[in-house]
């Protein structure tokens, strides 16, 4: 299968109002019991509260992939 034929398909999926969901695990809310302290100035979660709060067995591409949004 050709992946390269994907991505234009995506983008007009996207610009059509269709949602593009994004990959990996969701981001959770302030207001379910994290601390403050947990969240960067980009209000993402640090590494560490990432692990106990989304994913425990997440390695650091998997974190690394959430700052990006990916």
């Amino acid at each position: 299968m050709n992946l390269t034929a994907l991505i234009p398909l995506l983008k007009l999926l996207k610009d059509a109002g269709a949602e593009v969901s994004p990959i990996g695990p969701p981001a959770p809310d302030n207001d379910n019991g994290i601390p403050s302290l947990c969240y960067t100035t980009k209000n993402k979660l640090t590494w560490l509260c990432y692990l106990k709060y989304v994913d425990p067995a997440a390695s650091y591409n998997d974190y690394q992939d959430y700052l990006k949004g990916a």
